[in-house]
């Protein structure tokens, strides 16, 4: 029995000094991240706000995606119609859109897909301040 507890006190132990040294590599990571920015402006770490900038066309169907409301799901042809783009079209910058690092959700249903943005960074992010929407852009769609 005293073996057994001994080897209990010492895993705990263990596992109390993981901890701490979990806690000193984020600390580090952090300062780390810290000197990274003061070095490279571009630098982002966070790969769900660090999106590249999107062309006037990506623009358009992002912010198609972007105005359709929360529960909405739209088509290829949904948007195509907005932007005055084909449908074929539509498809190419909504793959662009995806490999930017914008999270478009596809849903397929009887042979069609739709679309829409994952609503958690719909929510968390602004149009403006991230991709940095050309105002013509918006005007002219809406």
């Amino acid at each position: 029995m005293t073996t057994l507890n001994e080897n209990t006190n010492e895993v705990q132990a263990n596992y109390e000094f993981l901890l701490e040294l979990d806690a000193k590599i984020q600390k580090i990571s952090e300062r780390l991240d810290t000197i990274q920015m003061a070095v490279d402006p571009n630098f982002c770490r966070d790969e769900a706000v660090c999106i590249s900038p999107l062309t006037k066309r990506e623009q358009e169907v992002f912010l198609s995606l972007y105005t359709s409301s929360e529960n909405s799901l739209s088509t290829y042809k949904d948007i195509a119609r907005k932007t005055g783009l084909s449908d074929t079209m539509v498809e190419t910058y909504v793959t662009n859109l995806i490999m930017k690092g914008i999270p478009v959700l596809k849903t397929y249903r009887n042979n069609r897909t739709y679309l829409r943005l994952d609503e958690k960074y719909r929510a968390t992010q602004a149009k403006n301040d991230l991709l940095k929407l050309n105002e013509a852009i918006a005007e002219n769609m809406f």
